[in-house]
C-alpha cells in the first residue's frame, strides 16, 4: 500500500519525455502504475499456485530492493527509541505478510482482481480508526466521508455475486464466501501493519522499518519454504508472475518514498490511493474478468474512499503531515 510520512514543500521537477514534471507527480504516478501491475500479477500468479509459493517466490523478488536500502543513508537515522521503534517494525513484517498471504489466498479462491484490489486499497480505513481508538487522533472531514464511503464500497462488491464464478449465489451470501472473507483478512491486516507503521515510524527512518519489514519477509520465506504448502513445481510464467510481485511491490515502495519526499503528504496520499484503478482496466483485457456497472460504481467509490482517507490534514493546512504509513 502507499505510505505517508512528513514532506517537504514540493518543489524538485523531473524532467521526462521533454517536459519538466513535479517530481512528486511524477514518483506518484509511477508508484500508481507499480501497484497497478503488482495487483495483476499476484492474480494471476496467485490462479496457479498455493499463496504460500506465491508469498515465497514474491520474496525473493524483493532481495533486490533490500539491498539498496542497505546502502540507504537514512538507514540509521533515529529519532525516538530505537528499541520501541524496532518492535514496531517487526509487528509491520508479521501483519503485512499476514495481509499479503490472504490476498493471495482470496485470488487463489476465485476472487477477481478487481475486487480484491479496491478492497484491499481501503486499508487506511483500519488505520485512521485505530489511531483514532488508540492515539486519540481526530477523524478530519475527509477521512469521515472516506469511512462512510469505504462501507458503501463494501456493500457494493458484495452485490450481484460481483460479476464472477459466484454469480449463482445471492447477494447477501457473497460475504461469506471464501475469497471474500480472506480479502476483508486481507483488509483488515493490511491498515493494522500501516497502524503500526505509524507507530515505528514515529521513531525510527521509514527506510529502516521499510528494511527490517523485508528482512522479515526473507526470515519468514526461509521457514515457509520447508512446508507442505510450498512447491518449486509451477510454470516459468507463474515463476516469473511471483518474483514481479516482489519486484513491483518493493520498486514501488521506493518510487513512493521519493514522491513524499519532495511533495506534500496531502497531495501525494490521495494520489497514489488510485493505484486499484490501474488493477481493474487491466483486469478485463488481460484476465477476462467480468464487470458489472454496479462494481464498477463500487470501484469508483473505493477510489474516491481511499482518496479521502489518505488525507490526514486539509490541503490548506500545515505543510506537514502527521507520519502515516
Amino acid at each position: 500500500m502507499p505510505t505517508t510520512m512528513q514532506t517537504n514543500n514540493p518543489g524538485p521537477k523531473t524532467r521526462f519525455a521533454g517536459l519538466a514534471i513535479p517530481r512528486w507527480i511524477f514518483f506518484s504516478l509511477l508508484t500508481i502504475i507499480l501497484y497497478g501491475f503488482m495487483g495483476l500479477a499476484a492474480k494471476f500468479a496467485s490462479d496457479k499456485i498455493s499463496p504460500i509459493t506465491v508469498q515465497v517466490i514474491s520474496t525473493m523478488g524483493m532481495i533486490p530492493t533490500v539491498v539498496i536500502l542497505f546502502f540507504s543513508r537514512n538507514l540509521r537515522v533515529v529519532h525516538g527509541k530505537f528499541k520501541v521503534g524496532v518492535g514496531y517494525a517487526l509487528l509491520v513484517g508479521i501483519v503485512t505478510a499476514i495481509a499479503a498471504i490472504s490476498m493471495f489466498s482470496a485470488f487463489n479462491e476465485g476472487g477477481p482482481a478487481s475486487v480484491v484490489v479496491p478492497i484491499n486499497s481501503m486499508a487506511s480505513l483500519v488505520t485512521v480508526l485505530l489511531a483514532w481508538y488508540f492515539f486519540r487522533e481526530k477523524l478530519n472531514i475527509y477521512q469521515m466521508t472516506g469511512v462512510v464511503l469505504s462501507i458503501i464500497a463494501i456493500i457494493l462488491f458484495n452485490s450481484e455475486g460481483n460479476g464472477t464464478l459466484v454469480d449463482t449465489l445471492p447477494w447477501y451470501k457473497t460475504i461469506v464466501s471464501n475469497w471474500m472473507l480472506l480479502a476483508l483478512l486481507s483488509l483488515l491486516a493490511a491498515g493494522t501493519a500501516q497502524f503500526f507503521m505509524k507507530a515505528a515510524t514515529n521513531h525510527i527512518s521509514a527506510d529502516l522499518v521499510t528494511f527490517i519489514v523485508m528482512v522479515v519477509f526473507i526470515f519468514l520465506a526461509g521457514i515457509l519454504i520447508f512446508t507442505d504448502s510450498f512447491s518449486w513445481n509451477m510454470s516459468l510464467k507463474d515463476l516469473i508472475a511471483s518474483l514481479l510481485v516482489g519486484v513491483l511491490g518493493s520498486v514501488a515502495f521506493l518510487t513512493n518514498t521519493v514522491a513524499y519526499s519532495s511533495g506534500m503528504a496531502s497531495l501525494v496520499a490521495p494520489l497514489c490511493s488510485l493505484f486499484p484503478v490501474i488493477t481493474v482496466l487491466l483486469a478485463v483485457p488481460i484476465l477476462g474478468e467480468k464487470l458489472t456497472w454496479l462494481i464498477i460504481l463500487a470501484v469508483i467509490i473505493s477510489s474516491i474512499a481511499g482518496f479521502a482517507l489518505s488525507i490526514e490534514k486539509p490541503p490548506a493546512g500545515e505543510m506537514n503531515a502527521n507520519t502515516l504509513d
